[in-house]
């Protein structure tokens, strides 16, 4: 089973404010708090709400929240932006009115962002901690995500997209890029439950995402893969970091797993095929000690010719023009015995070894 993360991971993760709702006056100060992450939806916002932002001003006290949110004070203001559920578990009510813009904003297949700025009480709520206003944001998915998608279903893998975001938003995509399970407001917790419960039906589980609020699952996943930009959390967890953006990396990945598997495999059959000659004949006294000498590294630079033989084909199975730089850009983060999930044959859906 193939789980992947929408935002940053499906999506170009350079979403864009579509819509806006409530107190224009904490635009700045919004743009001040969420310069504190690296979350995709937090750089679309500095990025359309910085010229609202005064000069030299930064958030203070920031606490950036795994459930979707970011509390912070800026210029004396406290200040909480997340998710409508982060700000619900928080004390931070919707007003009618903007509990049918978020109802609007959400059918329209937006990500929907509460802001809310509590006079007291700072983390905990406090008086007056209506959500004071909201923003819409959209991102486009990945060029390269569609086909990417239908290849590794060809072979057997089944996708699936985890995603915090609101339902309508994590539908867009999945409808985009061609995948028919999904779920939307998941939790980081529930990320990880997911993962633990296909594992508990027998399935080889591989996660792919970029946030922190991936890290969790990608730690359990039978192979954890960070895709390029991910968080420091998400990269310290995974098995695998794509050095290049995109999904493509992650065919490239099975191509050259299966490959080495196959390449490990004939290597090892080959070498005890040798040794086995070369033992038999030295025993029978056909092998002297000098030619001994000389077959031995043979032995080794047959074993290096294969190995790089194989590491070419896959950088010929990627395109009929690609160059020595086009070679799949994956990084091994520790070990990857989980990565055995991609030594199937093609012909063959993947399965656990």
């Amino acid at each position: 089973r193939l789980l992947l993360d929408k935002t940053g991971t499906l999506t170009h993760g350079s979403a864009h404010v579509t819509a806006y709702a409530g107190d224009l006056s904490l635009r700045g100060a919004v743009a001040a708090l969420e310069a504190q992450s690296n979350h995709p939806l937090a750089r679309a916002l500095v990025k359309d709400f910085d010229a609202f932002a005064k000069p030299g001003v930064r958030a203070e006290e920031v606490e950036e929240r795994l459930d979707g949110g970011l509390y912070g004070v800026v210029d004396g203001q406290p200040l909480r932006v997340g998710s409508l559920e982060h700000l619900a578990r928080h004390g931070h009510a919707l007003s009618a009115g903007l509990a049918a813009e978020a109802e609007a904003m959400e059918a329209a297949g937006h990500s929907v962002v509460g802001v809310a700025s509590p006079s007291e009480g700072g983390r905990s709520g406090g008086v007056d901690a209506e959500v004071a206003a909201l923003i819409a944001l959209s991102d486009t998915a990945r060029s390269d995500a569609a086909d990417v998608i239908e290849g590794l279903r060809r072979v057997g893998w089944r996708p699936e997209i985890l995603s915090g975001d609101v339902d309508g938003a994590v539908a867009r995509v999945a409808s985009t890029v061609g995948i028919t399970e999904f779920q939307g407001r998941v939790e980081p917790e529930g990320k990880l439950a997911r993962v633990q419960a296909l594992q508990g039906e027998g399935e080889c589980v591989c996660m792919v995402g970029d946030g922190v609020n991936d890290a969790a699952a990608l730690a359990a996943a039978d192979v954890g893969i960070a895709v390029h930009g991910g968080a420091e959390a998400s990269l310290a967890a995974a098995d695998v970091y794509a050095s290049r953006p995109g999904l493509g990396a992650l065919a490239d990945l099975r191509s050259l797993s299966r490959i080495t598997m196959r390449t490990i495999r004939i290597n090892l059959g080959l070498s005890l095929a040798y040794n086995a000659v070369g033992i038999t004949l030295a025993a029978m006294g056909y092998v002297d000690p000098l030619v001994a000498a000389i077959l031995m590294p043979v032995s080794s630079a047959s074993v290096l010719t294969l190995a790089l033989v194989s590491l070419g084909r896959v950088g010929g199975r990627r395109s009929s023009s690609a160059s020595a730089s086009d070679l799949p850009e994956v990084t091994l983060m520790g070990t990857l015995d989980g990565a055995t999930v991609s030594t199937a044959s093609q012909e063959e859906p993947v399965s656990c070894p």
